[in-house]
Parts: C-alpha cells; structure tokens; sequence
C-alpha cells in the first residue's frame, strides 16, 4: 500500500540547498512498507545488522502471506529523518513514473523478499532500459543505498541501481553505479555525464559473494557515497550479503557536492536476455 514514509525533519534542516524551509515527509514519492498501524515504537532500524527473512528459503511457501513474519515493516518509524523506501507493495507502477527502451518494467506479484510484490524488468534489445527516477532536494554528504535483486538471466553486462549527483554550475552529472558482470560479478562504476554530451567513467574491481552470485538467487547489496569532511574526497563502498566488495574507495573522477537522486531498475544493457527482480529499495542520507 501506498503511504508517505513517516519520518520529520527538523525546521530549515535543507534550508541551505533550498532556500526555504522543506519536510522531506511531505515528498509524495517517499513510501514504506509500515502496516495501516505503522510499526512499534521499539521497532529497530534496518541497518543490515539484525535478522533479516531469508531471502532464498529452500520452500517457496516461507515466505507465506503478507501478515506472516516474513512481512514484517520493511521502513521502521525511526529509519531516520532523511530516507526513502519502496518495496513496491500495493503501489500503482504508473505512479513511479517508469520509463521503458527495448524493455518491460513493471510491479509483479508472486517474487519477493518481502510479499508479495517486486519490480520486475526485462531487457529485449542493446542499451534497453527499465528504470524510474527519486528526485530529492538534498544535497547530502553520505548517501547509503540497499536494495534485494535477483537476476534470473544474465549473459550482458548491466547497470543495476545507481546515486547520481547533479551540480547546477556546471550542469555535469556524476553517477555511482552498481554494475552487474555477465557471471554475476558486482562492480562499482564511476560515470559523468557531461553538457558536450561526452562522458566520463572508471570502472571499479569487480567482485562477487562467496559461492558465486549465480542467477535465481537474491542478493542484499549495499552502496554508499560518503564525503570525507576532512579532506573534502568521495569515497564508495560496495557489500554483497554483507560481504565487502569495496571500502572506503577513493573516487578517480573529479566528484563535486549536487542535488542527489536515485535510480531504480535496469540502465544500458548489453543485449536481450536478462530478466531481473528487485525489492526493498532503501536510501538514507546525511545532510551537510
């Protein structure tokens, strides 16, 4: 079901991107996944540290019904003043304002981490994407990015979720992506899309969770854009199930502060053939 994610911010908290006064939880694309009740107060925040549903149960049937545990509030109440979260339950697909180019994309119910719904794409050509956009007036200092993503085929390279930064004086916008190899790899990559038209991009080591991350299988990946205030320097982290890919990563490319959104879904794949799911999207931010 659709809701607004219940959360505050302190008055004028954005007042230095925005010039004004601004309540993040009043940004209609901000959902949750609390009951009609909302979660108890005492509820923990998901922070990758507590037990979590098992996302590749050995019977289906585990996963039961949406009152079962497995369903339990996906957004707490005290995920922070400053987040996003969609696990694309009850939600109007047209309402995420999905874009599609030689690919499906929409919310499909029966595949999930958390039931019953995920957002499910399919690419069919080269550079097909199914993807929407989070645009957020912030401009954080860190941004942590989690999502669940299963890939049922694979055989191209792809770009998963990213968090771009987009910097008005230049009009230069910088991406972080987290990029999926053919053999199920997990890369961080670097990409700038420039005014000329041109584009900037490094491609990071790529690695993969132990045991491999073959197709058919969920994965919990988390990727963060961290400013070191002491140096002014960007650096990413990439986790696989909670296996580090990366930590504290210098960024190569010359990364500036600019207004941050996310993007959802599947960008620029190689080819037709890959089909992926994903499920319980959550982005936190610090501000300045």
């Amino acid at each position: 079901m659709k809701r607004l994610l219940l959360a505050s911010a302190p008055p004028c908290l954005l007042a230095v991107s925005l010039g004004g006064c601004y309540w993040l939880a009043s940004y209609e694309d901000l959902t949750s996944g609390l009951g009609e009740a909302g979660a108890p107060a005492d509820a923990p925040p998901i922070d990758g540290s507590e037990a979590r549903p098992d996302p590749n149960p050995a019977d289906a049937s585990a996963y039961g019904d949406a009152g079962d545990a497995a369903a339990a509030p996906f957004c707490p109440q005290d995920a922070g003043p400053l987040a996003y979260c969609m696990d694309f339950d009850g939600v109007d697909a047209a309402s995420l304002g999905l874009g599609v180019s030689q690919a499906s994309a929409g919310i499909v119910s029966g595949v999930s981490v958390s039931p019953p719904s995920s957002l499910k794409v399919s690419l069919y050509g080269s550079a097909s994407s199914g993807s929407y956009d989070v645009q957020i007036p912030l401009k954080p200092t860190t941004t942590r990015l989690e999502f669940q993503v299963l890939a049922v085929a694979l055989g191209q390279w792809v770009t998963a979720l990213s968090i771009a930064l987009y910097e008005d004086a230049t009009q230069i916008s910088r991406v972080l992506n987290v990029v999926v190899s053919p053999t199920g790899e997990f890369q961080v990559q670097e990409y700038f899309s420039l005014p000329d038209g041109g584009s900037e991009q490094n491609g990071h080591l790529a690695g993969s969770p132990d045991g491999g991350a073959d197709p058919g299988t969920w994965h919990h990946v988390v990727l963060t854009l961290t400013v070191d205030d002491a140096t002014r320097q960007y650096l990413s982290g990439l986790t696989v199930d909670d296996q580090v890919i990366e930590d504290h990563q210098p960024l190569a490319l010359s990364w500036a502060q600019g207004s941050v959104s996310l993007g959802v879904g599947v960008t620029y794949g190689g080819g037709a053939g890959p089909e992926f799911y994903f499920d319980n999207v959550r982005a936190d931010f610090t501000a300045p």
